[in-house]
């Protein structure tokens, strides 16, 4: 189903860096209104976690 709203939110090439250990790097995403996306690392505080 293609939708022709803008995304509610719209992730473009983000990336996250903890000194020179890259934990996500290059990430686009778009999230439509009543969708759930999540995108988890491993189960440590230091880690990324991005919900949508």
């Amino acid at each position: 189903m293609t939708s022709t709203k803008p995304p509610a939110v719209e992730i473009d090439a983000i990336t996250k860096s903890y000194g020179e250990t890259t934990a996500i790097r290059g990430v686009f995403m778009d999230v439509r209104d009543g969708e759930f996306v999540t995108i988890l690392g491993r189960a440590a505080a230091e880690n990324p976690h991005c919900c949508a």
